[in-house]
């Protein structure tokens, strides 16, 4: 089985890119048996399994200062930081709106001219060869700098440069370039416990979609499943640069979506199944789960703290 890892770029999110070290082990799935999850853990789960905005933000101004300091001129949008927001996922499926907020505020990310692109990556794209090798030693620092490692559950092993400016970020908003991989690494083994029980999660989505897809063609929408950032794109174009916020027509159609997909429960029930077929496994991790919802408070408060300035 792959396991997709969830690099997170200045910009876009808190953490700088981790990269892979080389696999030390296999992972297999297999049913578990079903176990009372403590609600605290089940709280725990939801808060660091969806990270602040605050937490990206606070990490690009932190990233974005250093880089001007090294001689970078980049002017930093708050805005660009939010980008990756549109990507939403919820317990390894993509498409899953956190809230109407965060639908008015993002949109789709298919309506970007460059899906996915950060302002860094934009500027950096602007530079000669030369300066942007200066630019990637400043912000990830040189290819021989020290490295923090940490090994996830399917035994692969992530290392990630102790300095340079996205690991100042990872310092000043996390505590240290650890704290940051443990939030953005336990992802990873979210997604790999979500595929252990992939044709579960299917069914729960196919019996949704008719209800859902109803809504929306109410709503004006024809989506078939969770279709509607292609919908977008096609109905809107790639209009937006990078950091930009969507159109009141896109904001209207990622409201509807929300509560289309509010409507037939689906964030709550597709994470009510997870817990119900991971329960061992977060029963076995409470402790960590329980360590990384604190270390996101401290985190956010960090972030908040250098957000007010």
């Amino acid at each position: 089985m792959t396991i997709e890892a969830h690099p997170i770029r200045p910009t876009r999110l808190a953490v700088a890119s981790i990269a892979m070290v080389g696999a030390v082990g296999v992972f297999t799935g297999c049913a578990a048996q079903q176990v009372e999850v403590p609600a605290d853990v089940r709280a725990a789960l939801a808060s660091v399994s969806v990270l602040p905005a605050d937490l990206y933000m606070a990490h690009g101004i932190v990233v974005n200062r250093c880089l001007n300091e090294a001689g970078f001129d980049i002017p930093f949008d708050a805005s660009a930081s939010l980008t990756n927001a549109t990507r939403h996922v919820a317990v390894g499926v993509v498409g899953v709106f956190p809230s109407e907020q965060s639908a008015r505020a993002n949109g789709y990310n298919t309506t970007f001219e460059n899906e996915g692109a950060t302002s860094l990556e934009d500027y950096q794209s602007s530079l000669s060869a030369g300066e942007q090798a200066k630019f990637d030693e400043a912000l990830w620092g040189p290819e021989d700098a020290p490295r923090e490692t940490l090994v996830v559950d399917n035994g692969m092993e992530f290392g990630k440069s102790t300095v340079g400016c996205a690991a100042e970020g990872d310092d000043a908003v996390y505590g240290s370039v650890r704290g940051a991989m443990m939030l953005e690494l336990f992802t990873n083994d979210v997604s790999a416990q979500t595929q252990t029980y992939r044709g579960d999660f299917d069914a729960t989505l196919k019996a949704l979609m008719p209800e859902y897809e109803s809504c929306m063609s109410e709503a004006g929408y024809d989506v078939e499943g969770l279709t509607a950032p292609q919908v977008a794109e096609a109905a809107f174009g790639r209009y937006r640069e990078t950091g930009a916020g969507p159109s009141a027509e896109e904001q209207k159609m990622a409201v509807a979506d929300f509560q289309c997909q509010d409507s037939v429960q689906l964030s709550e029930k597709l994470n009510d199944l997870f817990v119900e077929r991971a329960s061992a496994w977060l029963v076995e991790n409470e402790d960590r789960i329980l360590e990384l919802s604190e270390h996101l408070d401290e985190s956010l408060d960090r972030a908040q703290g250098i957000i007010n300035g």
